[in-house]
């Protein structure tokens, strides 16, 4: 009995009614006063039967589909209709006629208004059916990860993230963009992540250039970015990552002929210069020092890229004052980014020690020295001598001669020696006073002479 003039009562259904309903529909709710005087309806309402839990679903949620009034464990059909898209189901009914199935939604659903109904032994009047909407629904994206937080020039930039749709379920179709950008926060470029399911990720790479920016850059998937290829998209708010890009450092492979370098010989350099991605490095500046027990040798040369051969090459000519002994050939590439690398092999090269070239070299002038001073010798001769008879002075230059053949026997010296012959020639013709043959008071008497 009430005893003011509201209150408020709760039932549940289907529990405090005594009963079970087994057809949908609207149904009306009627309160009656007993006491203190009967009012045959003091409240009225209405409440809906359905064969859903909801009457509208976002894609990816289950629907959970209950009824009951069927025969026991008869054959009941169910079906989901939008228009020519259909979702058949067969289920038995249990032992007390009642269904109870669940129905998830695929991300692939149309979204509007679908049309629920079962059918099976005894039909019913009216029939289960019901409306419900589906509409589309929510990405969000994971952690964004980058494989390799610090990565060198040429390498690429692996970046991963995974999809998750509002019911929980795993997002494996579509694509996201993932926005890159470097060092200065205004230079940047997109890249599409696809979904790989060897790593169940979504998937973007990017190659760094040689010439890009070296230091922190971030990648990032903005709001809106991903779509499931259905029209399910997200994220609401950026995902952020960052790494650093460093220079590349190069590898270098130098190689030389096997042998031992003699003067003059050509010692020719080859050099393969790779990225760290390995790519060939074909456009920069590559150098060649040579060393020998830390000292240089001669001036650094710069190697020419040939593209036939894919190989930075060059030349050093070894001479006569180059040092003997093992010498290590230092190659080093960069160019203008400041991406570098060495590499290094070494040579022997073979020269005639100093002291030897100098002894070949005194006793060529010591020779030549003997010889002025014969030809001396012969030009006083012919000065103490001009009036001594022909004979005589023949003797005398017939014994210069003989000792300056003993000295100028070398084939080297054989110019010299014609040189002397010529001079000797002349000498003779000078001895005689007048170009007429001499008269006997010009003879010298036989008891003067030396003979």
């Amino acid at each position: 009995m009430a005893t003011s003039p509201s209150l408020v009562l709760s039932v549940v259904y289907p529990t405090d009614f005594g009963t079970n309903i087994n057809y949908v529909g609207n149904y009306t709710i009627n309160v009656q006063q007993n006491n203190p005087t009967n009012k045959p309806s003091v409240a009225t309402g209405q409440f809906e039967v359905g064969l859903t839990d909801s009457l509208s679903y976002q894609r990816t949620f289950p629907v959970s589909i209950k009824a009951r009034g069927y025969a026991a464990s008869s054959n009941v059909t169910i079906s989901v209709v939008h228009g020519a898209s259909s979702y058949p189901q067969w289920q038995r009914a249990d032992a007390s006629g009642v269904i109870s199935h669940s129905w998830t939604i695929p991300a692939s659903a149309l979204t509007g208004v679908y049309t629920v109904s079962l059918s099976g032994g005894p039909l019913k009047n009216p029939p289960d059916n019901q409306t419900l909407t589906i509409y589309p629904t929510n990405v969000t994206i994971g952690q964004l990860t980058v494989a390799q937080p610090s990565i060198q020039r040429t390498l690429s930039a692996d970046l991963r993230f995974t999809g998750t749709y509002l019911s929980g379920s795993q997002v494996q179709t579509g694509s996201g963009t993932v926005r890159i950008t470097q060092t200065d926060g205004r230079t940047s470029l997109l890249v599409q992540a696809n979904y790989d399911s060897t790593i169940a990720s979504f998937r973007a790479t990017y190659q760094v250039g040689l010439s890009d920016q070296a230091g922190a850059w971030v990648a990032s998937v903005d709001p809106g970015g991903f779509d499931d290829g259905y029209g399910n998209g997200g994220p609401v708010a950026t995902v952020v990552k960052g790494f650093t890009v460093e220079p590349a450092i190069l590898t270098v492979t130098v190689s030389v002929q096997n042998k031992t370098y003699v003067v003059g010989d050509v010692l020719a350099i080859y050099a393969s210069v790779a990225n760290p991605d390995g790519s060939t490095f074909d456009n920069g500046n590559v150098t060649a020092a040579s060393s020998r027990s830390g000292i240089q040798v001669g001036n650094p040369i710069h190697l020419v890229y040939v593209s036939g051969q894919q190989k930075w090459t060059g030349s050093l000519l070894v001479n006569a004052t180059n040092p003997s002994g093992v010498w290590l050939i230092k190659i080093r590439a960069s160019d203008l980014y400041g991406n570098s690398g060495e590499g290094a092999t070494s040579s022997i090269v073979s020269v005639p020690p100093p002291q030897q070239q100098n002894s070949f070299y005194t006793s060529w002038f010591l020779a030549l020295g003997t010889l002025l001073v014969l030809a001396l010798a012969v030009g006083l001769v012919v000065l103490k001598r001009t009036r001594v008879t022909r004979n005589r002075l023949k003797i005398d230059l017939d014994a210069i001669g003989l000792e300056a053949r003993k000295v100028t026997g070398q084939d080297f010296f054989k110019s010299i020696q014609e040189q002397v012959k010529a001079q000797e020639a002349r000498e003779k013709l000078a001895s005689f006073p007048s170009a007429h043959p001499p008269q006997d008071k010009d003879l010298p008497s036989p008891e003067k002479s030396d003979n």
